[in-house]
């Protein structure tokens, strides 16, 4: 009897003192930390580490805060499971109105009044009810669960999509930074004619800003690859300043030459894609709730040193709360209906825009690139031989400076795609498939 009175060891209250001071200095410590044991840092002497997309979305997965504290929820539906398939607890009391009546009518009190007083109550639950119960916070434990599947999903998205936006603008700083040497050149080549008036002071001015003008797109390259970076370090859970270097060579011949078949994308979307089975959860949820609602309709019933019937008279057999609960599950299933017929949309447009994205990229790799490059060799050649106006030159510049990042936007556009198609399938980077960390395992791991 003790020991049921006291219940079990860990429920005596512990105190856990939380300091946001504390917390950032934990975060300072473990937020430098890559795959492999590498340490990257923003400070003086750091260890570089190259990052392929796919170890960038498995960091992510591991270290995001949000979605540790997303898997801490899971220990929460647990318990409620437990929960839901206890008995109710028995009832002890004592009634003095036995008491009270003899001494306010005979001025005296027997030793059978006081005892008589004393009354035990269990109620006894319905047929199904703890079934129904369990089923219900069964629903809620498997929605949580697909909740972080879907935000692990999700967030391999968002650190694809970021990494190839750090990726991009890495590859247009060192098209600019190229383009910023011939520009140099080309205006210390003026200069050098200015001075033994081979070239007028006009010319030699309109290189000097040409070459301003590729300074000041450098620098907002820059600018904009700090900003990047520092959206993919929140991603994956490392310092803002946390530097590192990314291995981009796979990321340029991603995805296949033809787009694939949309049907195909849709019936692997329909089984694999974890926000519909979430949303199928919760029309789990929904059967399970409108069958506590049916078990509710019958009496209900406790036993003891007395018998208590509850009659559900007034309800009507609870069938307004039954109707509720059949109306709550027809919505439901449209909203299912609804997400389908809208996924197949999503599915077709994604797959519409990687064949676009690919034909560009393919275009431009055949008709332009190859003609880059000889571009750059003649127009280094026409400056030395004075062969073109300073307008000609200036002009040809910037015409190779745009097709380059042209080039880049398109080779990173169809990246960007066809990582949009394994995404809108379900799966990305093993992302997708039922598989969520134990909360107590990844609790044991923070202490």
């Amino acid at each position: 009897m003790l020991a049921l009175l006291t219940g079990c060891a860990s429920s005596a209250y512990e105190a856990s003192p939380l300091d946001p001071v504390q917390v950032l200095r934990d975060l300072r410590a473990t937020g430098t930390a890559l795959p492999g044991g590498t340490d990257a840092t923003g400070q003086d002497g750091e260890q570089l580490a190259a990052l392929t997309m796919e170890q960038a979305a498995a960091l992510a997965v591991e270290r995001n805060p949000t979605l540790r504290a997303m898997r801490a929820e899971i220990g929460v539906s647990q318990a409620k499971l437990v929960e839901a398939g206890l008995l109710p607890d028995p009832s002890i009391g004592w009634d003095a109105m036995d008491v009270l009546t003899n001494q306010w009518v005979n001025g005296n009190t027997d030793q059978e009044d006081w005892v008589g007083g004393f009354g035990l109550s269990w109620r006894v639950p319905r047929p199904g009810e703890l079934s129904a119960l369990e089923a219900v916070a069964g629903a809620e434990l498997e929605r949580t669960e697909w909740a972080v599947v879907r935000a692990e999903w999700g967030l391999a998205q968002a650190v694809a999509d970021a990494w190839i936006e750090l990726a991009s603008v890495r590859g247009r700083l060192g098209v600019a930074n190229e383009l910023l040497v011939l520009g140099r050149r080309t205006a210390s080549t003026l200069e050098q004619a200015r001075r033994v008036r081979a070239a007028t002071g006009i010319e030699a001015n309109l290189a000097a800003l040409d070459v301003a003008d590729l300074e000041l797109e450098r620098l907002g390259l820059e600018d904009e690859e700090i900003l990047d970076r520092q959206a993919l370090n929140a991603l994956l859970g490392l310092a803002p300043d946390t530097r590192y270097e990314i291995a981009t060579a796979d990321v340029m011949s991603t995805g296949p030459d033809t787009a694939p078949d949309p049907a195909a994308i849709m019936d692997a979307a329909i089984v694999q894609r974890p926000d519909l089975a979430e949303l199928m959860t919760d029309y789990a949820a929904a059967e399970a709730a409108l069958l506590l609602e049916v078990v509710k309709q019958f009496p209900e019933l406790s036993i003891g040193t007395g018998i208590e019937v509850v009659l559900p008279m007034f309800s009507r057999a609870n069938c307004y709360a039954i109707r509720r609960a059949y109306a709550e599950r027809e919505v439901i299933r449209r909203v299912v209906t609804a997400e389908v017929a809208r996924l197949r949309a999503e599915v077709h447009a994604t797959v519409a825009a990687y064949r676009r994205a690919r034909r560009q990229a393919d275009y431009i790799a055949e008709n332009v690139e190859p003609r880059l490059e000889e571009s750059l060799r003649l127009t280094e050649a026409s400056i030395a031989a004075r062969e073109l106006s300073t307008l000609e030159v200036l002009l040809t510049q910037r015409q190779i400076l745009d097709a380059r990042m042209r080039a880049l936007a398109a080779r990173f556009e169809a990246a960007s795609s066809w990582v949009r198609v394994q995404a809108v399938s379900g799966r990305l980077f093993g992302t997708g498939a039922r598989h969520v960390p134990d909360a107590a395992t990844e609790a044991e791991e923070d202490e």
